[in-house]
C-alpha cells in the first residue's frame, strides 16, 4: 500500500494505492456478457455491482466493490486499485483500476466528480444563494413589484449559471486529475511480468 497527496483544481486529496493478485470476483445484476474492456469513462451509478477480492502487496486481502460495471480481470491477474479520499480520512471511493496483464485502464467518473470542490448540492446551494441575497437586500429597500418580478426571473438564471461554472471547473479538474503523475508511475510498474513487486502473492 502506498500513500500520496495531490491538490487538484485548489482541493487537496489523498491517494491510496492497492497492488496485488486478483483472488476471485462476484458479480450481479447484469446482462450476460456485459463488460467494461474498451471503456475509459465509467459513471457508476448503476445497480449492478461486481466485488474483486485481492491479494495485496501489504498482506491484506481487500474486498473491493465496484457499482455499475464490470472491469475485465481474472483470477491470477494484477491489478491496482486507487482509493481517493478526504485528508484524515479512513474511507473514500476508487477512482482508478488498471490491470497490469491486459494493460486496460479504468477512470471512474462518478469518484472523480466526488473530488470536485464544486458539483452537487454546494453548487445549487450557490445558485440559489445568489438571488436569495439580492432579494433580501431588495426587501429591506423596500422594492417595487417590478423589481420583485426580475427577481424571480432571475432564480433560474443564476443556478443555470451556477452548474454551467460547476460544468467548466469539473472539466477542468478531470484533464488535471488524468494527467497526475501516480497514474503514470502505475502504468510502469509491473509492467514486467518478472517485476518483484507482485513475488510471492497467491492467487487463490
Amino acid at each position: 500500500m502506498d500513500k500520496q497527496t495531490y491538490t487538484v483544481a485548489g482541493k487537496t486529496i489523498d491517494f491510496e494505492v492497492h497492488s496485488g493478485i486478483v483472488k476471485g470476483e462476484e458479480v450481479g445484476g447484469y446482462p450476460e456478457d456485459v463488460h467494461a474492456e474498451t471503456v475509459a469513462n465509467i459513471d457508476s451509478r448503476a445497480s449492478s455491482f461486481q466485488r474483486i477480492f485481492l491479494n495485496c502487496t501489504d498482506g491484506r486481502e481487500r474486498d473491493i466493490k465496484n457499482p455499475g460495471f464490470k472491469i475485465a480481470v481474472r483470477p491470477g491477474h494484477r491489478m491496482t486499485a486507487v482509493l481517493t479520499m478526504k485528508p484524515g480520512k479512513q474511507r473514500g471511493r476508487y477512482a482508478y483500476y488498471y490491470v497490469h496483464d491486459t494493460q486496460r485502464q479504468y477512470f471512474i467518473q462518478s469518484a472523480i466528480n466526488h473530488c470536485s470542490p464544486f458539483t452537487g448540492v454546494p453548487t445549487l446551494l450557490v445558485g440559489l444563494a445568489i438571488p436569495a441575497l439580492v432579494s433580501l437586500i431588495a426587501f429591506v429597500a423596500g422594492a417595487s413589484a417590478m423589481t420583485w418580478l426580475i427577481l424571480i426571473f432571475a432564480l433560474p438564471i443564476c443556478v443555470i449559471a451556477a452548474f454551467v461554472m460547476a460544468q467548466i471547473v469539473g472539466s477542468r479538474m478531470n484533464k488535471t486529475f488524468r494527467a497526475l503523475p501516480i497514474f503514470e508511475e502505475i502504468r510502469q510498474s509491473g509492467s514486467d511480468p518478472k517485476d518483484q513487486k507482485f513475488a510471492g502473492i497467491e492467487s487463490a
